[in-house]
């Protein structure tokens, strides 16, 4: 189709390849700070290695010797070089947020006709002129490159990850963007994973009986992975870590979000190291969406419904009154993958790099800048199926120019963060109270009852080994 080419198009445009860094062994449990990079990255590494077009320096942190790598700047990554981070190539004046030609750009723009267009292809859509970098730029570019990895490098040794999500520094240059090379490290600190660490401990999950959910995590490996000829094996990585996740967790219901968090993590990181990622990134943040008793994508849902009639009425009115869509509808697909179905890959990085400091508003923010968007496209449409179809899978043409752009726009909204935290606190200490009565009214009547004994059980807790 025309929309696809021209999506293509917009991604070998906008999209260059990940720069690499250095590899080192996994993640262990020691303080010094070890430079690794990402397998994807790896791959890139070695095929700019056999043609010999890339220069390599190494600076000394903490006694340890970093290489630094010179990237391929013919096409900089949006996401990481702060020389093309930003705004959009929309006309002087204009709110650089959307596409110009999404229909959504209506929303900020009044309708108005921009002064200048950008060439049209057959199918009507407006194409962006490829140019290439300019000569001097160049330099700048490797230099701005490098100094990213050297800042994260830096901030890395000399902020401990309990401090690391407090650290003005450290949002500062989430926001400004991570360099691809140093990426899973920086997902590493922000969680915290080494403190988790048990050194063995993966091995001896692997051993234990097959879980339930095991035959659909392999489906799901199959399905969700389908061209990746590791994750999709059905006793490879990905099904091995969600295996050992689940015997160690077993109040977690399996679903197929954890399998592409599980999976983009594989991608990112060596086996063992993205398995204590993911277990510090649910105990953080996830788990309580996927536990069997809980109601926290309830009220994460209902937060972004009141967010949502805050920033545009009438969107909010379309979908949930007009459609009468429940908000746990529009949320559970996006906030248990973490946007990756919703939102092409680099975008969905740059949502992690920053989620992972910022928590669960942020991921309000990212499904407001989604719903934006669509804006227009969703105030057309008067079928449910419809509009949750746009929501679920946006099309290229509708979603912000770049990464940075939707991000920008994410960070827009004149919602504050603290109110809706307090918010979720107080509805989570709501419900508690109310589950916290009825099980205490449960055990008062076991134990007339049994003349005194027996109990109401807690939660099933995660099955860790005693430390020798």
């Amino acid at each position: 189709m025309d929309v696809e080419r021209h999506a293509d198009f917009r991604t070998q445009v906008s999209l260059p390849p990940s720069t690499p860094a250095p590899s080192a062994p996994p993640l262990g449990r020691s303080g010094s700070l070890r430079s690794k990079i990402s397998l994807s990255a790896l791959r890139a590494r070695s095929a700019r290695d056999d043609d010999g077009l890339h220069e390599a320096d190494t600076v000394q942190v903490k006694d340890t010797d970093f290489e630094l790598i010179r990237p391929n700047v013919s096409r900089p990554r949006v996401s990481e070089d702060s020389a093309i981070n930003g705004k959009s190539s929309g006309s002087e004046g204009r709110p650089s947020f959307l596409r110009i030609d999404s229909p959504a750009m209506s929303m900020t723009s009044g309708g108005g006709t921009p002064d200048t267009r950008s060439p049209v292809s057959p199918s009507g859509m407006s194409i962006p002129p490829v140019a290439g970098p300019a000569v001097g730029s160049v330099g700048a570019a490797v230099e701005a490159h490098r100094a990213r990895e050297l800042k994260w490098i830096s901030v890395m040794s000399t902020t401990s990850p309990l401090q690391a999500r407090k650290n003005k520094k450290i949002r500062k240059l989430l926001q400004e963007g991570v360099p691809a090379s140093v990426r899973y490290q920086v997902w590493a600190h922000l969680t915290d994973s080494k403190a988790r660490r048990i050194e063995g401990f993966y091995a001896q999950l692997g051993e234990r009986e097959k879980v339930p959910a095991f035959a659909e995590i392999q489906r799901d490996a199959q399905v969700c992975f389908e061209g990746d000829s590791r994750l999709s094996l059905p006793n490879g990585p990905l099904v091995s870590l969600l295996q050992a996740y689940l015997t160690m967790v077993p109040d977690i219901q399996y679903c197929k979000g954890l399998a592409f968090i599980a999976g983009q993590l594989l991608l990112q990181s060596p086996e063992e190291d993205a398995f204590w990622i993911f277990i510090s990134l649910m105990d953080s943040h996830l788990r309580p969406y996927f536990s069997s008793n809980s109601v926290q994508l309830d009220i994460d849902a209902s937060l972004f419904a009141k967010a949502m009639e805050t920033v545009d009425p009438s969107i909010a009115k379309k979908l949930f009154v007009d459609m009468a869509i429940s908000p746990i509808r529009v949320c559970r697909p996006w906030f248990s993958s973490l946007f990756v179905e919703a939102l092409p890959t680099e975008y969905f990085q740059r949502v992690w790099d920053i989620f992972l400091s910022e928590g669960m508003v942020f991921l309000l923010r990212i499904g407001l800048a989604i719903v934006t968007c669509c804006h227009r496209t969703l105030l057309g449409m008067h079928q449910e199926a419809d509009a949750l179809s746009i929501l679920m899978h946006p099309p290229p043409f509708l979603i912000s120019s770049s990464p940075e752009t939707l991000i920008e726009l994410a960070n827009s909204f004149k919602i504050k963060d603290d109110d809706i935290r307090k918010q979720r606190v107080k509805l989570e200490a709501q419900i508690k109270l109310r589950t916290q009565s009825r099980l205490s009214g449960a055990a008062r009547r076991s134990s007339k009852n049994s003349n005194g004994g027996g109990g109401a059980g807690g939660a099933a807790a995660i099955s860790l080994p005693t430390r020798s």
